[in-house]
């Protein structure tokens, strides 16, 4: 009995190990072969798994994009997402939206009348309150180098040139003043003038007056004279100062863009 138990349980060991050698020999491509039926298989489209209802996982879209790029061919471009569109769409819809770019507004331009003296720019001025120019009415000062004088004299003493000024004031004569010459001699100035024809201009207008002593001569010497400045003027402002500028010798005008 005991010899019965003993040749039955060797039977057994002997077939474990003789079936352990033989799935060793096998290997594990083997094995898959023996479980796997390649015959049987068969791959889907995108469009069959769409027909069967199934979830659509990314590797399932993966996979249906992959099957249009092959369609389309493998020098087209591929297809747009859904994302890549909705940008596009969007950036599209903000372009259309963008406001219209505003015409650039021009530069405003300003007219200048001068130069000046003072006794002139209160005249000046003067004639202009009646166009009401307001703020657009301003003005600054220029230095003047070469220039003509206007003057009487020398006289000897300072109240000889007093009594002159008195004089030429009473004949409504102005832009008049005193001025020590040196020496002891004094002059009086009728004006200063940017060129010589303004300054002969003047002469001749005193001596219409009965003024027959003025003369002009250069002065190599810096003045401070006043320009008038209108800003934007209309036709009717800027005719106007053409008929005013006759009024003032050596008076200019010019136009161009304001400055700050």
């Amino acid at each position: 009995m005991r010899l019965a138990v003993f040749l039955l349980l060797l039977a057994n060991g002997l077939l474990f190990a003789y079936a352990r050698l033989d799935r060793a020999s096998v290997g594990e491509p083997g094995r898959l072969a023996g479980q796997i039926q390649p015959d049987s298989i068969k791959l889907l489209t995108a469009q069959q798994v769409a027909a069967l209802g199934l979830d659509r996982s990314p590797i399932v879209a993966r996979a249906q994009a992959q099957s249009a790029g092959q369609v389309a061919g493998p020098g087209a471009s591929p297809l747009p997402s859904h994302s890549q569109a909705a940008v596009a769409a969007q950036g599209a819809t903000q372009t259309s939206t963008q406001a219209p770019a505003q015409p650039s507004t021009p530069a405003d331009v300003c007219t200048q009348w001068g130069p000046f003296s003072d006794a002139d720019r209160a005249k000046a001025q003067a004639d202009l309150e009646a166009l009401k120019l307001g703020r657009q009415l301003s003005q600054h000062q220029v230095t003047v180098t070469d220039a003509w004088w206007v003057s009487l004299g020398p006289m000897p003493t300072r109240a000889a040139a007093d009594r002159r000024v008195t004089e030429l004031r009473a004949l409504s004569i102005g832009d008049l003043s005193v001025v020590d010459s040196g020496n002891g001699q004094f002059a009086v100035s009728l004006g200063i003038f940017r060129t010589q024809n303004a300054a002969i201009a003047r002469v001749q207008a005193l001596a219409a007056r009965g003024v027959t002593d003025a003369h002009a001569a250069p002065r190599q010497q810096a003045i401070s004279q006043t320009m008038l400045v209108v800003r934007n003027p209309s036709s009717a402002v800027a005719a106007k100062l053409e008929e005013l500028q006759g009024k003032y010798a050596g008076s200019e005008i010019s136009s161009g863009t304001c400055t700050p």
